[in-house]
């Protein structure tokens, strides 16, 4: 075997090893779903503050518009 033979061989072991951690991880969480020993999902949010707490993009204030100002001044330059 060459160098470069032996290199491929251990990057094989090493990809089969780590597959072989994947499976056996995801076979302990799929035992332990359904042996039902999972803590409980618990809502962090008080119910009373839901309207208020909505999970949704900020809102930016608006800018006044320079170009669109509506003062006599700037419509009539005397």
């Amino acid at each position: 075997m060459t160098i470069s033979e032996l290199i491929e061989a251990g990057q094989r072991e090493n990809r089969v090893l780590q597959r072989v951690s994947r499976t056996r991880q995801c076979a302990a969480w799929v035992s332990q779903l359904d042996t039902g020993r999972y803590p409980p999902v618990v809502n962090l949010c008080p119910i009373a503050d839901w309207p208020a707490t909505c999970p949704c993009a900020p809102q930016q204030p608006s800018r006044p518009n320079p170009a669109a100002s509506t003062s006599p001044e700037a419509t009539n330059p005397a």
